[in-house]
C-alpha cells in the first residue's frame, strides 16, 4: 500500500496522504501545513500506521528513536535516532538550538 520513494521522509512514505497522492501520480502529498520538524511541524495531518507512535520511531529514517523532538508548544513528540539527532540538529551549522 505505501510507496517506496528514495526522497521522501520515512515517516512520509508511511502516510496514508502520500500514498493516494502517489496513486494519482503527484510526487508528495500536498498537504500544505504539514511536514517534519526540518520544516516546523510536526507531521501534524499524518494518516497511517504510526499515528499515536511518531515519537517511536526515528521520522528521517525509521529506526528506534533514541530521543523525541517538539517544535514550539506543540504537544506531539516526533522521534529521532542519535544519528539523525547529531546530524541535523545539534551541528552549530543546523540552525536549531536547544531551549535555554
Amino acid at each position: 500500500m505505501f510507496p517506496i520513494v528514495s526522497d521522501q521522509l520515512w515517516t512520509c512514505r508511511m502516510c496514508e496522504n502520500l500514498a493516494s497522492a502517489m496513486e494519482k501520480g503527484l510526487d508528495n502529498c500536498g498537504v500544505a501545513d504539514c511536514g517534519s520538524p526540518l520544516v516546523q511541524h510536526c507531521f501534524e495531518h499524518y494518516k497511517g500506521p504510526l499515528e499515536g507512535n511518531l515519537d517511536r520511531y526515528c521520522f528521517t529514517c525509521g529506526c528506534d528513536a533514541e530521543g523525541t523532538i517538539t517544535i514550539w508548544d506543540d504537544p506531539r513528540k516526533i522521534g529521532v535516532c542519535a544519528k539523525h539527532c547529531e546530524e541535523m540538529f545539534r551541528r552549530p551549522e543546523s540552525g536549531f538550538r536547544n531551549k535555554e
